[in-house]
Order: structure tokens, then C-alpha cells, then sequence
């Protein structure tokens, strides 16, 4: 950080109050790293808050790079942005080659808002560059490794002609099992 190879990163949490209580069956599944957060989805408390809280962001910051809970979920998000005038996209794995390339060019260009949130799910974590990123959201639980991975995104300092500091806002789950445990993610572990 201090020979600005890195940002400087700052942290936020959305807190989510709505419970999502899990079966023991899904709360296997979430265990084994094999659930899918598709019921994340439904949540209109998790999804005004997230939307509310890109609105205030794009205020100020030029490049957000959104990870939603499901394919549905960061198409929606997008969709959403767009019709609050938020210029936004959707990258899922079903997105066509060229399409992806061309707008991650629009995203990646810093003098131009054509692209001000990119949304996508479990596609952009690794193997993606785009060095002016200012502002992280993620909002679907992961694992510690694929938590710093999604960090990582917007880490790149000035040196590398990334940004001096990048905010990283985390929703915070209230994922439950049915006898009140709750379910600990990536983004704590990486707090500790």
C-alpha cells in the first residue's frame, strides 16, 4: 500500500434483517459449498437496500463492480439500476464473447459513465482486469478464498494504474439454520 502497488481499501456492510432459515438439508448443501442462493432473490428488504445504496454510490464514485447472489439476481440488479437511469450491465456466463469483451472495454475506458456498475454472477472474480474499479459490492455469500478474490478486483494501486483507494461494501447475511445457528461466510472470516 505504502509504494501505492495496492489501493487503500475501505470497508462497509449492508445489514440484512430479513432471516433466511435454511432446512437441515440446505444447511448441508451450504456447508459443502454446493448451495445455491437463488431464495436471496425474493428478499425486497436485501434488494431496495442494495439498490439504494448504488444509487447514493454512483453520486460519487465512478466504477462499481457488482457480485450478485445468482444469475437471476445481478441481471435483476442491472435491469433495476437501469430504469433508475443508472447506466448498468449484466455479465453472466451465458453472455456472448465479443458482448463481454465490449463491455468490459466501455467499463474499463475512465473518461467515459457508458458503463458506471457492472453486475455479475461468479464470473468476474478471477482472470478479469480492470484497473479504475473504485468500489466493490458484493452481495452473495462465498467463501474466504473467493471473498479475496472478488477484493482483489479493485486492490490495484496507482503504480499500476488502478486507483488510490477502493471501497468494498459487503452484504451481511442473516442466513440461519432452523435452530437459530447462523451461517458465517467469507467476509467475516476475512474481518478477523
Amino acid at each position: 500500500i505504502k509504494e501505492k502497488y495496492l489501493s487503500i481499501p475501505t470497508f462497509e456492510k449492508i445489514e440484512i434483517e430479513h432471516v433466511t432459515e435454511l432446512t437441515d438439508a440446505q444447511w448441508k448443501e451450504l456447508k459443502k459449498g454446493s448451495f445455491h442462493f437463488d431464495m436471496l432473490t425474493k428478499i425486497h428488504e436485501r434488494n431496495n437496500k442494495i439498490k439504494n445504496k448504488i444509487i447514493d454510490l454512483v453520486k460519487t464514485r465512478k466504477k462499481v463492480l457488482y457480485f450478485g447472489s445468482s444469475v437471476s439476481q445481478a441481471v435483476g440488479m442491472s435491469r433495476i439500476l437501469e430504469a433508475n437511469e443508472i447506466n448498468s450491465v449484466a455479465i453472466t456466463a451465458d453472455t456472448n464473447t465479443s458482448a463481454r469483451r465490449e463491455y468490459i472495454k466501455i467499463f474499463n475506458d475512465k473518461k467515459s459513465n457508458e458503463i458506471e456498475v457492472m453486475c455479475n454472477y461468479n464470473v468476474l472474480s478471477t482472470g478479469f482486469d480492470s484497473p479504475k474499479i473504485d468500489t466493490i459490492l458484493i452481495a452473495r455469500p462465498t467463501s474466504l478464498i473467493s471473498y479475496q478474490q472478488m477484493v482483489g478486483r479493485g486492490l490495484r494501486g496507482t503504480e499500476f494504474g488502478g486507483t488510490s483507494e477502493c471501497l468494498i461494501i459487503t452484504v451481511k447475511e442473516n442466513i440461519r439454520k432452523h435452530n437459530g445457528e447462523r451461517a458465517i461466510f467469507g467476509n467475516e472470516d476475512y474481518q478477523r
